[in-house]
């Protein structure tokens, strides 16, 4: 893991849906390695994704059109994104004097890699 990148991962300023959360509780999900060491969820890949290639003149998409999913797995393919397995388990901590749920990301060596603030709302 990158240097100071659990940090990173763990200032609890990522939020995610409950029902996301819920629909990942207890399963391996995948996240996806950035070149900084951030680890993202596809959703979260996906909007950085979309929005950067939306910006670009449309003579550099593909066939003249932006399509973010392609992206994704063309640059997982060539190793611009790491795509690491994790056990994901909604609990209960306290973040700023807070009891709120978050899901935390586990990896193979039992240890949590990234986790994210349920979301309230």
């Amino acid at each position: 893991m990158a240097e100071g990148s659990f940090e990173k991962e763990n200032r609890f300023d990522r939020t995610i849906s409950r029902a996301t959360a819920e629909s990942e509780n207890g399963f391996v999900v995948r996240l996806y390695r950035t070149d900084d060491g951030t680890l993202l969820t596809y959703e979260e890949l996906y909007d950085e994704v979309d929005a950067e290639g939306s910006a670009l003149p449309p003579e550099q998409w593909r066939g003249g059109e932006w399509d973010a999913n392609e992206y994704i797995i063309e640059a997982c393919l060539v190793g611009i994104y790491d795509i690491e397995e994790v056990l994901a388990t909604v609990v209960q901590r306290h973040v700023d004097g807070k009891q709120v749920g978050v899901v935390e990301y586990v990896g193979d060596d039992d240890q949590v890699v990234a986790v994210r603030r349920v979301d309230q709302g």
